[in-house]
């Protein structure tokens, strides 16, 4: 069973390695890349799916600033694309806890809804050397 991971980024530089490491178990990850980008978030895609499984970056613009309609015209647009198993679609910032294997084992449908997630006071930096 295939698995492919959905996401747009636009200045994500510091979040997109711990992104392509928390999914890496997936077969493709599929990455909408906003060109109005200003960090080095292409450069870190670069650097850090060498090592992932195939990472296609997806560019776009939007014409006037964000539009969720145009987004989700995006993310349909790949979606619909993919032909068998299973798609997770999250933000960049967005680290759903579920393994190949819950999605393999269960043949369930998970969805994962975040909503003002605020990081607790105890919680430490993160490291990309550590699981997120």
């Amino acid at each position: 069973m295939k698995i492919e991971v959905i996401t747009m980024v636009y200045n994500e530089e510091f979040l997109i390695p711990f992104f392509l490491k928390h999914y890496g178990f997936a077969d493709k990850i599929h990455i909408l890349l906003d060109t109005d980008t200003t960090d080095q978030t292409l450069n870190k895609i670069s650097e850090f799916s060498k090592f992932k499984p195939t990472t296609i970056v997806h560019p776009f613009k939007f014409p006037d600033k964000l539009s969720n309609n145009i987004r989700l015209d995006l993310i349909h647009s790949i979606y619909n694309q993919i032909v068998d198993g299973y798609v997770i679609v999250v933000d960049s910032d967005e680290f759903s806890f579920v393994s190949k294997d819950d999605l393999i084992d269960n043949k369930e449908i998970y969805f994962t809804k975040f909503w003002n997630v605020y990081r607790h006071k105890t919680e430490k930096d993160l490291d990309i050397n550590l699981s997120v």
